[in-house]
């Protein structure tokens, strides 16, 4: 699961108002996690109001290695050195996004969204924006003259543990048998 520290600036990264079309100024919308919100209170109150949640946490096979090592380092030098292998994967996450207006800025809002997709979005520490899904049209599902629209981004990040030895292993291999062995361990 991406931490709640990359999901706060996640949030921070999105529009929280856009210019308004009809004239100078800016329209406000209020934005925050789906569990957390009341879509038809906040639409009494907000033109609009935007929903996002994350789910589908999955190993990317593709950016993952195989053996799971992710990098290796030498920290310090002769015997009090210390051998360090990251290892973890690499994941993927979606995040759905749900745009609500009974003012008609559902479109508007979209555009600014994109906008944050490219330019916003890529800055966050710890995650790359891998695609994002069609833009949906669910108005069909609101009562009323409330429109919707539907986006869903695919997130990358890496979860990652950093294990470190002061054994140092010389591994040789041994054409003949066609297997590789550790022939010396020198404990520091």
């Amino acid at each position: 699961m991406i931490s709640a520290a990359t999901q706060i600036e996640i949030f921070k990264k999105f529009p929280k108002s856009i210019q308004n079309p009809d004239s100078s100024g800016n329209i406000t919308a209020y934005v925050d996690w789906a569990e957390r919100i009341d879509i038809t209170e906040a639409l009494d109150i907000y033109p609009i109001v935007v929903s996002f949640s994350f789910f589908g946490d999955t190993r990317d096979a593709r950016a993952s290695p195989i053996n799971n090592l992710i990098s290796t380092s030498v920290d310090g030098s002769g015997n009090s050195s210390l051998f360090i292998e990251t290892i973890g994967e690499r994941l993927k996450t979606t995040m759905s996004i749900n745009v609500y207006s009974k003012s008609g800025y559902t479109d508007e809002y979209m555009h600014a969204l994109m906008d944050a997709y490219f330019r916003d979005f890529p800055t966050i520490a710890g995650i790359v924006v891998k695609e994002h899904s069609n833009i949906s049209d669910l108005s069909y599902m609101e009562e009323g003259i409330t429109t919707r629209r539907h986006l869903d981004i695919t997130l990358a990040y890496a979860h990652t543990v950093d294990s470190s030895s002061n054994t140092i292993e010389t591994i040789l291999y041994d054409a003949s048998h066609n297997t590789s062995k550790a022939v010396e361990v020198l404990n520091a």
